[in-house]
């Protein structure tokens, strides 16, 4: 896994569609974050930064990529990010190097017919599911954004949806996930929160972590799922 390359382009998927005031950061205008710590002089300065660790943290842990290796990667670009998050995901399920998944997709092989190929279409898996019915691949990767944050922070798949309903991004989600997890706030509170106004670094800030320790916090959870 270590050789996963260009997991970065993961991000600019998951953080559409971008909140209001959201900077060229979050959709890969820029790949470097100079704030990385909430300041009350500048409380939205960090949130983009917020974000990207988040969900670099959330992948990193859940497929057992290094962090660092992420970092190095992403100023690559190159692969689509919904199939290097598919080809993450079904690489362990269908004991196959995601490489071998990709360079198979590199050659005109629908993820549909990689599936059915494998001799483990059958099971029974929503992302699965989806694959079989060869639904776009948005939608394919939303729902292994949802797998993740279920399997690693509870949140079941009906108040993810909710989450999403009401406006919210899949990176936003992650986060608002997370920060339940960490201080055993209701979601909805949380939403509240960030609908009047309040940054994400400020609502961090304010359950006493900082985006750095989010993004620690968030890796560790779903390295030990």
């Amino acid at each position: 896994m270590n050789r996963i390359i260009t997991v970065w382009a993961v991000l600019l998927t998951l953080t559409l569609p971008l909140p209001p005031g959201a900077s060229a950061a979050a959709t890969g205008g820029c790949h470097c974050f100079r704030d990385r710590a909430y300041d009350p002089a500048h409380p939205h300065a960090a949130d983009d930064y917020l974000l990207a660790t988040t969900v670099n943290s959330l992948i990193a842990g859940y497929f057992h990529v290094s962090k660092r290796q992420i970092i190095m990667d992403k100023m690559q670009g190159g692969r689509d990010g919904d199939d290097l998050l598919i080809g993450l995901y079904l690489a362990p399920l269908l004991g196959q190097d995601p490489s071998v998944l990709w360079a198979i997709r590199d050659n005109g092989g629908s993820w549909a017919r990689i599936l059915a190929s494998s001799g483990a279409g059958q099971k029974r898996d929503p992302v699965f599911t989806a694959i079989r019915d060869d639904r776009p691949r948005p939608e394919i990767r939303l729902r292994i954004v949802r797998v993740m944050v279920s399997r690693c922070f509870g949140i079941g798949a009906d108040q993810f949806d909710t989450i999403i309903g009401r406006g919210f991004s899949p990176a936003e989600a992650v986060l608002l996930a997370a920060l339940h997890d960490f201080s055993e706030i209701p979601i909805s509170r949380l939403m509240d929160q960030r609908r009047q106004g309040r940054s994400w670094s400020r609502i961090a800030h304010d359950l006493g972590l900082s985006p750095v320790e989010v993004g620690q916090r968030v890796e560790a959870r779903a390295s030990g799922r």
